[in-house]
């Protein structure tokens, strides 16, 4: 585990994936010293990308070394509800799709029973994103490890929104069926507002960054026009940027398209595979869209139609025929199954020519928190993908879409927009009740942007396993309480009756403490 680490690998590695790995296969080679060779090998962190980095070095060493030993894969203290389940999607589910791993567990903050379909879910989620069920590849070669940062883009920009570049990655909803004419504009409109409005009751008050709309490109342009007013003023408070989406596989008239874009922040269009592509139409759109410095992006589905390779022989070209009509502020969103295959092959391709490269990609998620979190959270890990693209009719009524984008960003660690929670599963030797304990906590606590809270439920392992969080709140005795700040134990044996003031005092006390918005 993580926080387990001897002194001695400490010393040599620091508290790092490499020492993870080397750790486990010292235990290995005594094992082996001994003729024993009935060995499963897990490697477990509360940071998934922590932990996804510590089993690709591992699978990677024991191939050098000609050992061949089963993994087994968890993130271990994920917590309870959806950050569990999302933290552990995530990590396990870029190993299984790496083709790392025989055993999995997702361990949640809650009665045992609900890991079950927990991990039904994840490998369900898994099969989708594989195209299937994987069959053993002797060619299979373990992937890199993880690198620091993410990949270098341009700044692309949707009316006051930055993306790309500096900016972090944007949450953006997108709503596949609104109400376009002949129906109510105004309807439409609201619904779209309401939509952003309900996504702000997310801890912390986010919102989306952005909204797109899909729009059949059918449609009579009059009624286009009339939507794309009535949307900019009724969202006009919310200050969103807006993209309106036409569907270029389709026959269309992008004449129509000109009187709008005064209305629109940027305009985009989903493109066929690179084998079906139309220069002309594409031409067309990109001449109108640099005429009137309008930024453009292309969706890219993947799946059966369109593997990796296809998504990025499409971009690609798409990128090339728009340069050449005199716009560079373009980007692609991919969306589809297969979705982190085809993010690290469309990045691969537009950055091997100067041209195209640092073009920005978006991921597209919404078939479900599991689905979701096991597409998007590959590419994310690789540090590819300038923003998350919700699509709110496919996971209403399963989480709100912004939460849900949100969340996925805050377990890859490359934005926090709320407290992250590092909770320990139910055992025999917790000291106080770890559900009700972590329930409560999170609700005063929440708030706290990128503050990182342990709530442990024994002495035994809790500082260990703490990993890198900034507070902990670990059960000493029955019916007490130490508190840490990071490694070092600050408060000991407080009653419990009074350990949740405590805590909040000392979050005062080292400069991290925020009052709640209003109404949270």
């Amino acid at each position: 585990n993580h926080g387990s680490l001897s002194d001695r690998i400490m010393n040599r590695y620091g508290d790092t994936p490499e020492g993870m790995a080397e750790s486990a296969l010292e235990f290995v080679r005594i094992c082996e010293s001994a003729g024993y060779r009935q060995i499963v090998v897990s490697m477990k962190s509360s940071i998934p990308r922590v932990m996804v980095d510590a089993n690709r070095l591992l699978v990677a060493r024991m191939i050098e070394q000609g050992m061949d030993y089963p993994v087994h894969l968890g993130v271990t203290e994920a917590g309870g509800g959806e950050e569990g389940r999302i933290k552990s999607a995530i990590g396990i589910g870029a190993l299984l799709c790496d083709g790392i791993g025989e055993t999995i567990r997702v361990s949640l903050t809650e009665d045992s029973i609900h890991e079950i379909e927990a991990c039904r879910s994840l490998l369900r989620a898994v099969e989708r994103e594989m195209g299937g069920a994987a069959e053993p590849d002797p060619q299979w070669m373990p992937p890199a490890p993880l690198q620091a940062g993410r990949r270098r883009t341009r700044e692309w920009r949707i009316g006051d929104l930055a993306i790309g570049g500096a900016a972090p990655p944007r949450v953006e909803v997108r709503l596949e069926h609104p109400p376009w004419p002949p129906g109510d504009p105004a309807a439409a409109a609201a619904e779209a507002t309401g939509l952003l409005t309900a996504s702000s009751r997310t801890a912390g008050g986010q919102v989306a960054e952005a909204i797109g709309l899909s729009a059949a490109a059918t449609e009579r342009p009059s009624g286009r026009l009339e939507a794309a007013a009535a949307f900019k003023e009724a969202l006009a408070p919310l200050r969103p940027a807006v993209v309106i989406e036409w569907d270029l596989r389709r026959p269309a008239e992008i004449h129509a398209l000109e009187p709008l874009l005064p209305y629109l922040a940027a305009v985009g269009a989903t493109a066929p595979a690179a084998d079906r592509l139309d220069p002309s139409r594409i031409a067309l759109l990109a001449r109108q869209a640099a005429r009137r410095s309008t930024p453009i992006r292309f969706r890219i589905e993947t799946g059966a139609s369109a593997g990796p390779d296809e998504a990025a022989a499409a971009a690609r070209r798409i990128a090339e025929i728009c340069i050449e009509e005199g716009t560079e502020r373009l980007a692609f969103l991919l969306s589809g199954p297969g979705l982190g295959a085809a993010a690290r092959a469309t990045a691969a391709a537009l950055d091997a020519e100067e041209a195209t490269a640092g073009i920005a990609i978006l991921l597209e998620i919404g078939a479900g928190l599991y689905e979701a979190a096991v597409g998007a959270g590959p590419a994310l890990l690789e540090g590819i993908g300038d923003g998350l693209v919700v699509s709110a009719d496919r996971v209403a009524g399963e989480l709100p879409p912004v939460r849900l984008g949100y969340g996925i960003l805050q377990a890859c660690r490359i934005r926090l927009t709320r407290a992250e929670f590092i909770a320990c599963p139910s055992c025999g030797r917790t000291q106080f009740d770890l559900q009700e304990t972590t329930r409560r906590i999170q609700e005063k606590t929440a708030h706290l942007r990128g503050v990182k809270i342990a709530i442990m439920g024994c002495i035994v392992n809790g500082p260990g396993e703490m990993a890198d969080a900034d507070f902990g709140y670990v059960g000493s005795a029955p019916g007490k309480v130490d508190l840490y700040v990071g490694r070092e134990r600050v408060r000991q044996a407080l009653p419990a009756a009074e350990a949740d003031r405590r805590l909040i005092e000392l979050i005062r006390e080292r400069g991290r403490w925020i009052d709640p918005p209003e109404g949270a």
